[in-house]
């Protein structure tokens, strides 16, 4: 027995050296490098450093103010203490992520583990979760969605506790980080309802008898919890992006409906005018039904297997195109997972296909996206990892007289598939995404800033320079503002549509034919474009002015983006 305990915590101690490698491995530099939305959420983390406030001054925020967006704090704060930790500002954004990441696969082990009573499922379990392309890439950049599966695993393992040893300190724990999902992730907060009902349903046969007093007491902690969540929400900063793209501000639905109706109306009216739409024509096409097809179509898409098993997401900063989030053997063990579930009848068996179903609805509520939406989706995860490891277990129940060489052959086969999906991740991929991670910004930007010159022009074709300059200069208001973005004012020149800083950087979309008409303003400027302008401008400005090339940011990977840093003459 001791033995086998020690080669237990063996294994325990290589998956987990096998989680940590493929989650810190050269995480600055793989995804390529970071994105505006990283770029922003570590300039909001240096801000708070400093001057305990979001770049627009507010104290403590719950929500940070962004320029496009508000966004959930725990995250921010994550990397405001990593920051403390490394200089590296590309490292510093990442590291909560990969942290967390690390965390949600020894949590995923222990609710194995918890539920199962054995410790090698919960190994499988555990190599399982540590070895998903899905969560790995998540772990990989400053996505706050890693925080919040980790508080959401947390939350059922301690509820799992909780109805095992009947301790309302379990209780409380798992409420506690159940209420800090939707302050890493705001969809979360579409989902606590559901998840406490699940609960409290699914447990109701084992759920311990809490005296009155008991019951509202840890109403009332979940409540004070909730309290500044609920305010924010309240106020519109926790609602403001969903505001805009649910399926319910879809632009032009009265136009979709009307246009349906006319074509109903051709069958027996054409060329009329005047036609009275029909009651069948009007109960077929109106604002509710088009709200109502979209959010069907949105949550079947979830559940696509071209999504989950071979392409993933059509975003390449959230999918990879050439593999899905999941291997393709998994496939067949979560359809043996599903026949389990039904089959044991078990609480978190039952809670898991509950997390599965209502999962999608988020996503299913928005309207900017065409394919399905990986990081809205995530949530599914854990769920579809259960099943893969109930359909494990089952076959090595099932399956006793050949135990060893099936436990053998689940992990060769993971290891094998794994083998080709890390091979893609690393050479493949950074070949076809840096474009989507806005590779050269940050280098066009200290590169441009290292010239001297007393003004910056950065265009903006391609994306805003604005984030990454904020960051990677560490930039501080000359009159030392806690609130930096009150000193980032609209420029007033005539060429520039955009901001401009201390009347130095200037960033937005820049008008070159007039700047014929501003030459006194040359000598000590430069300028910041991304190669796909160049011929705009040297259309623009013809002969009248010289473009002389300053530095031209290195090329890295097959899809990316060059930037070009030139002086005009």
């Amino acid at each position: 027995m001791k033995l086998k305990n020690i080669l237990v915590d063996a294994l325990f101690i290589s998956v987990l050296f096998l989680a940590a490698y493929f989650r810190f491995f050269n995480l600055n530099q793989l995804p390529p490098s970071l994105f505006s939305d990283e770029v922003d959420a570590g300039y909001q983390a240096l801000t708070f450093n400093r001057c305990q406030s979001d770049y627009f001054g507010h104290s403590l925020p719950i929500h940070f103010q962004s320029y496009s967006d508000w966004r959930t704090s725990l995250y921010i704060y994550s990397i405001a203490f990593s920051q403390r930790l490394t200089y590296n500002p590309d490292l510093a954004v990442r590291l909560p992520a990969a942290v967390f990441g690390l965390l949600s696969c020894v949590v995923f082990y222990f609710i194995i583990k918890t539920a199962t009573k054995n410790r090698f499922y919960a190994l499988l379990g555990f190599l399982t979760i540590s070895l998903s392309p899905w969560l790995i890439h998540y772990s990989r950049a400053g996505f706050e969605v890693t925080g919040m599966i980790f508080c959401l695993l947390l939350s059922i393992f301690y509820w799992l506790k909780f109805n095992i040893y009947k301790q309302l300190k379990y209780l409380y724990t798992s409420l506690a980080f159940l209420a800090f999902t939707p302050y890493f992730y705001s969809t979360a907060k579409f989902l606590i309802p559901f998840i406490l009902f699940g609960f409290i349903y699914f447990w109701r046969s084992t759920l311990p008898r809490m005296r009155l007093k008991s019951f509202i007491a840890a109403v009332i902690f979940l409540t004070v919890l909730m309290l500044p969540l609920a305010k924010d929400t309240l106020g519109g900063q926790s609602g403001f992006r969903f505001s805009y793209i649910s399926i319910f501000s879809q632009p032009n639905l009265d136009k979709e409906t009307n246009r349906l109706r006319y074509i109903d109306s051709l069958k027996d009216h054409q060329g009329e005018i005047g036609v009275t739409t029909s009651f069948e024509s009007k109960l077929a096409h109106s604002r509710p039904q088009l709200v109502v097809q979209k959010f069907i179509t949105n949550y079947l898409l979830s559940f696509s297997t071209d999504f989950l098993f071979v392409t993933g997401d059509a975003n390449l900063r959230q999918g990879f195109t050439t593999h899905g989030y999941f291997f393709a053997t998994e496939f067949f063990l979560i359809i043996i997972g599903l026949v389990v579930v039904f089959l044991t009848k078990r609480p978190l068996d039952y809670f898991f296909i509950f997390l599965l179903i209502i999962g999608p609805i988020p996503f299913a509520l928005t309207r900017d996206s065409l394919s399905p939406h990986a990081t809205r989706l995530i949530v599914l995860l854990p769920s579809f990892l259960y099943l893969i490891v109930n359909g494990q277990i089952f076959l090595i129940e099932k399956l006793k007289s050949i135990r060893f060489l099936l436990v053998l052959a689940i992990i060769v086969t993971i290891l094998i598939q794994f083998t080709q999906f890390w091979h893609t991740y690393t050479y493949h991929y950074p070949q076809i995404s840096a474009r989507y991670w806005h590779t050269g910004m940050k280098e066009a930007v200290l590169e441009a800033v290292n010239t001297k010159r007393s003004h910056l022009y950065f265009s903006d074709k391609y994306e805003p320079f604005l984030p990454f300059y904020l960051y990677y200069t560490n930039y501080i208001p000359k009159n030392l503002s806690c609130s930096p973005a009150q000193t980032i004012i609209k420029d007033k020149q005539d060429f520039i549509s955009g901001v401009v800083t201390d009347n130095q950087a200037h960033f937005g979309i820049i008008e070159w034919s007039k700047l014929i008409k501003n030459k006194q303003m040359l000598t000590q400027s430069i300028f910041i474009i991304p190669q796909s302008e160049l011929l705009t401008v040297q259309d623009a400005l013809g002969s009248q002015l010289n473009l002389n090339k300053v530095y031209t940011t290195p090329l890295k990977f097959q899809e990316q983006e060059s930037f070009i840093i030139f002086t005009l003459q």
